[in-house]
């Protein structure tokens, strides 16, 4: 089991204990919370590696939570990757908030496809930090005129 922890927001407890038992082998310590209001007083006293968010939630909206992450930085946590998941996820909505996740799940899902969306975002995530300075850089092709 890897070292890692995971924070999943959504009011539905049984979607919590769903995606508990789908990450559990992949994340040492996993917090569950209901409310925006619950994981922001998380967020600031525990670091996460990873974050799952339902965008519907009792008290208000899961992009509060991000929002709030990137004006506020908690407690490291404005690294986390953040992966949304939804029953609401149709081609517009994923326009409207891709920029926000680092992935975004419709529900019902298949336990392979969140297992990867977790695994692909902290890879790019853990890429990243490994090695802020790489910037991609489209390819300069040598164009020259076959006459030349």
């Amino acid at each position: 089991m890897a070292d890692r922890s995971l924070l999943i927001i959504d009011d539905d407890k049984i979607m919590c204990n769903l995606i508990v038992e789908c990450l559990e082998d992949d994340f040492s310590q996993i917090h569950t919370c209901e409310s925006v209001s619950y994981a922001k007083e998380l967020l600031l006293v525990n670091q996460y590696d990873c974050l799952i968010i339902d965008i519907d939630l009792a008290d208000g909206n899961g992009a509060e939570v991000v929002k709030y992450i990137k004006d506020w930085e908690p407690n490291g946590n404005e690294n986390a990757p953040t992966i949304l998941i939804s029953g609401y996820v149709n081609d517009d909505f994923k326009l409207k908030f891709n920029s926000m996740f680092d992935a975004i799940i419709g529900k019902p899902f298949r336990h392979d496809e969140l297992l990867a969306a977790a695994l692909v975002a902290l890879g790019k995530k853990k890429k990243l930090q490994s090695c802020p300075e790489l910037t991609v850089e489209a390819d300069k092709k040598d164009v020259r005129s076959p006459n030349k």
